[in-house]
This record gives structure tokens, sequence and C-alpha cells, in this order.
């Protein structure tokens, strides 16, 4: 929590600085989902974002919903 938080609010104040550049942001899954550095950085801002995740073995097809990622990119191995 403490890193999405940093991280977070980190790239809040970059945005705000800079808003017409785009932004991509490499991290683990579970720092990339919604609920975790997205929800630190954008609460209530009204900036656009998306949230792309890949498929691994926790976090895949069977149990991704959009609370979590608004595109899952999709393995060709079966979980």
């Amino acid at each position: 929590m403490v890193w999405n938080k940093s991280l977070g609010k980190n790239l809040q104040r970059f945005l705000v600085r800079h808003p017409d550049l785009p932004v991509v942001v490499l991290t683990g899954s579970g720092h990339a989902m919604k609920h975790a550095i997205p929800e630190e950085a954008y609460p209530d801002s009204g900036i656009s974002y998306k949230v792309v995740l890949p498929e691994v073995s926790e976090y895949n097809r069977y149990v991704a919903d959009k609370e979590d990622a608004d595109y899952l990119i999709l393995s060709d191995d079966a979980f």
C-alpha cells in the first residue's frame, strides 16, 4: 500500500505539471490494478486512464473483471 500511495502521488504531481503528455506506467500487476496505483494517482481528478494487465495464473480470464482492469492481454496458456 505504501508503494501504491507513493507512486500514485508522484504520478499525480507529474501529470499536473505535464497535462498534455501521455504516460505509461510499468509495474507489477498487483500495483497496476485500478484499486492500487491508479486509485492513488487519479482520485476525483477527472484525468482519463486505462489499465491494461497481462493474464497471469492468479489473475486470468476467469477471475478478471472491470473493477480491476480495462483490458486483459490474454495468454496462450490455459489456466
